[in-house]
């Protein structure tokens, strides 16, 4: 009996073991094929002596991509590699934790590899995103490790995957990301100037061309990691130029090659000023789009204009923005600073827009579109629903016990009833279905032989229109 029940035992004991292999089987596969888990549970391994081993944080290697990717690359796909199964999260902003970071990789089945594609990438540009992963332990990276490229223009100066800042590297400091440029809108009287530097640096700027960063006098303020540099210029007024020149000073006491240059002008007419510029740099300013406002139903066609603050080329295109100028449609008149072209098949009820960039005799085209949009209207609705075909129309047969009574409107609307008239059509407590198109019909029950039906109809249409009066709806149940 003793032997029977330490068999019965030893299989208990056996399925057991079996149902948790299995069980933990269906749940990595379950792991591995799920999106990222907001929590995870603690996961702990035990060691041949017993004792619980736990480890550290992962770590991130082969991240992608580094240097300078070609000149009019637009998306590029960042990586990063895990010593182990987990989940990784990125940022713009450094020092961020795991937890807050809301940009998120996807990843390979094994959980090891982990990949985002990045668009909209310009030339010119530094980007850099900061990286924390988190394993199936929980262990979660308390540091960033940073995914640093450039696109065309320039290289960018490398750095670790500690997330360190670079400041004992002595390459030359890199400037990027000059802003603004082109032409701001007349009547700006300030505007915020602005620099990024490859690496943790200061930045100063002189409205001279050609000084040293010791003889400027004028300084960027800057954000945590001293890579975005920015100030603010006042005083400005329509019709000039301002240029700003810029040198900056890593934490290593290295300087950048070459001085960067803030240029811009303030609308509507750019006039070159001694010192500043000595020709036109600048696309035309672009205004008074028109129509500016919606237009009555019945336009089928009508006028789109613009005027520009100098003698310029307008080309235009519909529906879709940014179109290369050079695959537009020029305005019928145009080659001056008032531009004009008729457009044709309007329609009511539908919004249009237009996008224009116009290039001057300098050929400065407008990098950006300049909308025109306007909606053709809807004809106003004044008049309530008509109401006809009526059903029942005759006499119904004896023993008749329940109908359908319907009715059409001339457009959409809801329909309501009542056994008495001249009640007001929110009073009535009584509605129709509405089916398709324009019919109204519900069931009436409890008919009875010899008996007379009578019901007073009004409908309200979808501008709220109501009816004020009455139709009537009577039939008779033949007894």
């Amino acid at each position: 009996m003793q032997k029977e029940k330490g068999q019965t035992q030893f299989i208990l004991i056996g399925i057991m073991v079996v149902l948790l292999v299995v069980g933990a089987t269906i749940g990595f596969n379950f792991l591995g094929n799920s999106n990222e888990p907001e929590t995870l549970e603690p996961a702990t391994t035990t060691g041949g002596t017993g004792e619980v081993i736990t480890p550290g944080e992962p770590v991130r290697s082969d991240l992608f991509p580094t240097g300078t990717l070609s000149a009019g690359t637009k998306e590029t796909t960042i990586s990063v590699s895990l010593d182990r199964p987990g989940y990784c999260r990125y940022s713009t902003e450094s020092g961020k934790s795991y937890d807050s970071m809301r940009e998120r990789f996807s990843y390979n089945n094994d959980k090891t590899f982990h990949s985002k594609t990045i668009k909209s990438l310009k030339d010119g540009q530094l980007y850099e995103y900061f990286i924390r992963c988190q394993d199936l332990f929980g262990n979660k990276n308390n540091s960033d490790a940073v995914i640093q490229f450039s696109v065309g223009g320039y290289v960018s100066a490398p750095k670790s995957s500690s997330g360190s800042s670079g400041n004992s590297d002595s390459t030359p400091l890199i400037l990027s990301g000059l802003f603004p440029t082109g032409t701001l809108p007349a009547g700006a009287t300030n505007t915020k100037i602005s620099v990024s530097t490859s690496r943790s640096a200061y930045c100063r700027y002189s409205t001279e061309s050609g000084k040293s960063y010791d003889s400027m006098r004028e300084r960027f303020s800057y954000n945590n990691n001293k890579t975005l540099h920015t100030a603010i210029i006042t005083g400005l007024a329509d019709n000039k130029v301002y240029q700003y020149f810029v040198r900056c000073r890593d934490l290593n006491n290295n300087e950048s090659v070459n001085e960067g240059e803030i240029t811009f002008g303030v609308g509507p007419v750019i006039i070159p000023s001694s010192g500043l510029v000595s020709k036109d740099i600048l696309p035309p300013y672009r205004s008074n789009g028109s129509p500016s406002k919606n237009v009555p139903y019945y336009t089928k066609q009508t006028l789109i204009s613009l005027n520009t603050n100098e003698k310029a080329v307008c080309k235009y295109y519909s529906d879709v923005s940014g179109i290369n100028y050079g695959s537009m449609k020029i305005f019928s008149n145009t080659d001056s600073t008032f531009h004009s072209t008729e457009v044709t098949g309007l329609s009511e009820n539908q919004e249009y827009k237009y996008y224009v960039k116009c290039a001057d005799d300098s050929n400065n085209v407008n990098s950006d579109d300049f909308v025109i949009s306007f909606k053709v209207e809807v004809p106003k609705d004044l008049t309530p629903p008509i109401r006809s075909n009526l059903y029942p129309d005759r006499d119904l047969y004896s023993g008749t016990t329940e109908t359908l009574i319907s009715l059409s409107t001339d457009e959409f609307a809801y329909c309501r009833y009542s056994n008495e008239s001249g009640i007001p059509y929110k009073s009535m407590n009584k509605s129709f279905t509405r089916g398709e198109a324009n019919a109204h019909y519900t069931i009436v029950k409890g008919l009875e032989d010899g008996k007379t039906y009578t019901f007073f109809i009004r409908c309200k249409d979808v501008a709220g229109n109501e009816n004020t009066g009455d139709v009537m709806l009577k039939f008779r149940v033949v007894p």
